[in-house]
């Protein structure tokens, strides 16, 4: 069903990722940059307050490390927009893959296309972005057992 992969939530239509794909999301990119600087920094003995400091230092700048040998860069916005920018580059060729192996959605972030055999008839196109709230469900209970797969 098309609302299991794109649900309209308080005016905003939503596009479930798919689960471990850490790749397609831009908060996984500042925890990357973060740790690795944290990770720079270590020492044997280092507490997990400290290691927290460090986490800390590596998006917002400074010195880590038991003597403030490592330098840290501040994350900053051009940084998150090309972190987001990579992103969607990485949602875009997935999209592209998975269409070319039999998937439903097409088209780009953004700009989404979801073929539904339920609703509209087999191989219609149904651009999300087009979409009113009484088509896309409003997103305010979780799944039936038998939407879930009885699980």
């Amino acid at each position: 069903m098309v609302n299991h992969i794109v649900r309209r939530v308080h005016g905003y239509v939503l596009c479930f990722t798919p689960p471990y794909m850490c790749t397609f999301q831009a908060a996984e990119l500042l925890w990357r940059k973060g740790k690795g600087d944290a990770a720079r920094g270590w020492w044997k003995g280092r507490s997990l307050e400290q290691t927290y400091d460090d986490l800390c230092t590596g998006w917002y700048g400074g010195t880590v490390g038991k003597t403030g040998s490592v330098q840290c860069k501040e994350v900053t916005g051009v940084q998150c927009k090309s972190w987001m920018e990579e992103c969607e580059k990485e949602m875009n060729e997935w999209i592209v893959a998975k269409k070319d192996r039999g998937s439903r959605v097409s088209g780009k972030v953004g700009a989404l296309a979801v073929e539904s055999e339920d609703k509209y008839g087999a191989d219609s196109d149904v651009d999300a972005s087009d979409e009113s709230d009484d088509e896309l469900a409003e997103d305010t209970d979780p799944p039936s057992e038998e939407e879930h797969g009885g699980q």
